[in-house]
This record gives C-alpha cells, structure tokens and sequence, in this order.
C-alpha cells in the first residue's frame, strides 16, 4: 500500500505512525505505573489522569483523519502539486483525491485542537493537584480559562472557515472562505503563547520554595522538558505558513481546475 506514496508521502507515513505510537506507550506507561505504584487500581487515578487518556485517545483520532487523507488523498503531494496535477490532466480520480486530502484536513485540524486543549486542560489540573498554594492555584484556573476562551474561538473559527462547511473540499459547490493561511498562524500563535506560559508557570513556584539549587535545578528541568512539544509546535505553524502562498488563491486555482475537470467529463 505504501508503494502508491511519494518519498515525502512515505516519510511523512513512518511520522503518524511512529508519533502516535510513542504517545500511546507513554500513557499505558503512566496508567499503569500509577496503578501498581498506588495499589488501588482506578481510584488512583485523578482528573489529570483522564485527561491525559482523552487526550491520548483524540491525539490517535486526529492522525487516522490524516492517514487516511495520505493514502486517499495527496500520498505525500502538497496541495499545489496536485492542483497543477489536476490543471494539466483532469480526471474524476485526482478530483476526489483533492477533495479526501482537503476533507481529511479539514477533520484532523479540528479533532486536534481538542487535543491540544484536553493537553492545556490536564498540564493545569496536575499543577493544581501538586501545589497547595493558592495564589499559584489561582493563576493555573485563569490558564484554565483562557485554555477554553482560545478553544472554543479557535473551534468555531475552524467550522465556520468555509460557509457550507464543505465547500472547504468541494471546491465546485459555491460558498465562501476564510483566509486558511492565517488562520493557522493566528491560531498556531496563541497556542504556542499559552503554552509557554503553562509550561514556565511551576519554574517559578519550585524557584521559591526551600531547597538546594541543585534540587531547583532538577525539579525544574522536568518540568521543562515540554519544551520539546513547544518548539515541535513552532516548527508546526512554521511549516504551515507560506506568506507568498496564501492558501485561498490555491483553492481558487484548484476551483477553476475541478471546473475544467467536470467539464471534460
């Protein structure tokens, strides 16, 4: 099945497959040291714990979207690329790959913002579970807050980017888009904020507290060790920003191609 991907389709294949693999490892591995550890079975389990599983659980829903979006759809092709594939020979199969590839998108990017959220979500309750302090209880409610304000804009954004929904996919169907491009940098942007913030919120709480430096120093570099999702997701939005190639104009090119297309059929 892999044989019909191109080499940045193949490459990109072992990425959500190895991915989702090491984050459900990490779960089961959480679970079930926590179950062993605590001896009581699921009553060990908090809030945070759950949250960790549904994201899990979201994380694994949103790649099968783009799993099948790679081999329905673009097998590894950008979506420029298929369009000028279309453009130069219309065909009723590279017409519905677009659309699966652009529906799959479509899909995968709003299963995970939910993900990204549940994550926000469960980072917070921890913190709450394991510091007693007020004031720093307090401050891990508002990025609770402000975790659910930038899902709820960002989910809504998301369903209303093209109105009917599907014209997002079915480029031949009239209706009207947003600027996708920026969007997911917007979005990406703010993601990306709120989770450094969540992320240095507990340094400074262990900086505070009674205890040798190098006992600050280690308990903060494991808290700081989801700095890696952190530059993962800027090389993410990174990636998905092209300031030349606003993705409208490829949906535009792309309409004119799948008109030629249903024309000639």
């Amino acid at each position: 099945m892999a044989t019909d991907l191109t080499a940045d389709g193949e490459g990109f294949l072992a990425v959500i497959i190895i991915c989702p693999a090491i984050a459900v490892i990490a779960t089961v591995l959480r679970m079930w040291c926590k179950a062993v550890t605590m001896k009581s079975g699921f009553q060990s389990f908090h809030l945070d714990d759950w949250g960790i599983l549904a994201t899990t659980i979201t994380y694994l829903a949103a790649e099968s979207a783009i799993y099948w979006g790679l081999f329905t759809g673009n097998r590894g092709m950008e979506i420029g690329e298929m369009t000028e594939d279309l453009m130069a020979a219309p065909s009723l199969d590279k017409l519905h790959r677009i659309e699966n590839y652009l529906e799959s998108l479509f899909i995968g990017n709003t299963i995970i913002t939910l993900t990204f959220f549940l994550a926000k979500i469960s980072v917070c309750l921890l913190y709450r579970r394991i510091f007693s302090t007020q004031p720093f209880r307090k401050l891990c409610l508002i990025l609770m807050v402000i975790s659910t304000m930038w899902f709820i804009s960002a989910t809504v954004t998301n369903l209303v980017t093209c109105i009917p929904i599907d014209s997002f996919w079915h480029r031949l169907k009239p209706g009207k888009c947003l600027n996708f491009n920026l969007f997911s940098l917007v979005i990406g942007i703010f993601d990306i904020l709120i989770d450094v913030t969540i992320l240095v919120l507990p340094v400074r709480a262990v900086l505070s507290l009674q205890l040798p430096t190098r006992t600050k120093a280690m308990v903060s570099g494991i808290f700081l060790l989801g700095g890696f999702a952190i530059i993962t997701n800027i090389l993410r939005v990174a990636y998905q920003y092209q300031p030349n190639g606003f993705y409208g104009k490829v949906l535009l090119r792309l309409s004119v191609a799948t008109g030629s297309s249903s024309a000639e059929q």
